[in-house]
């Protein structure tokens, strides 16, 4: 019973979370209809373009969603180029590791080359599905720093876009394709495990333990990436 309790209590936290997202969500960034000239960063994604005050005024303002173009190159720098794969896997990996688990893969260099490999299989399935999901989807699969000064306002989007994101109109929703990918990618993940890791319980551990590191990434990104401006004109 105590266990119900406590996911109970975890999945009211983290309703509480999102309604709370999605009430003080910022607006999205919007622009002119003119075609998008967006470059994508490594870490931040493509840089939305703003709405140019001037022409705001003839245009109807609309939100641009990313084109197949700026998914690609995304999905490409995120999953085998990003810096930041080195401590989303290898931190990990060196956890596991110290504590000899699973202690059946031993250790030494070649014991911890294995987690590592297991911890990057994982990221990749992750990345793979999420990406090929939010572009069924027409969901935008970056991360969007907030543009808020406030140190709540910026840690409460920072951990709630683990579970948001923003459609095709840039209204925000639900982050489907990472739900999907994350619990496909540790029930896949644990198939390669040894037999004592295959349990569902073992699953949906991974799972939570992928969305903590998923909200304290945001939060290195919300932090270190520059603020967008709202009003900033195009190039």
């Amino acid at each position: 019973m105590a266990r119900n309790l406590s996911r109970t209590a975890a999945s009211a936290f983290l309703g509480m979370l999102v309604a709370a997202a999605l009430t003080a969500a910022p607006p999205a960034h919007i622009s002119d209809g003119e075609e998008s000239s967006r470059g994508v960063s490594p870490e931040t994604g493509p840089t939305p373009l703003a709405a140019d005050p001037v022409g705001a005024a003839t245009s109807p303002l609309v939100w641009e969603p990313l084109t197949g173009r700026e998914r690609w190159r995304y999905y490409w720098r995120e999953t085998f180029a990003s810096p930041l794969i080195v401590p989303r896997t290898g931190f990990p990996a060196l956890v596991r590791h110290l504590r000899n688990d699973p202690e059946g893969w031993g250790q030494g260099a070649s014991a911890y080359s294995v987690r590592l490999a297991d911890r990057y299989g994982r990221f990749f399935l992750r990345q793979s599905i999420e990406s090929a999901g939010a572009a069924a989807l027409r969901h935008d699969p970056w991360y969007a720093p907030s543009g808020r000064t406030s140190l709540g306002g910026r840690v409460l989007h920072a951990v709630t876009s683990a579970f948001l994101t923003r459609d095709s109109a840039g209204r925000m929703v639900p982050h489907w394709s990472r739900y999907g990918a994350i619990v496909t990618a540790e029930y896949l993940g644990n198939a390669w495990m040894p037999p004592g890791y295959r349990t569902t319980e073992e699953a949906w551990r991974g799972i939570g333990i992928q969305f903590g590191i998923t909200a304290s990434f945001n939060l290195v990104r919300e932090f270190t990436s520059p603020r967008p401006d709202p009003w900033k004109g195009r190039d």
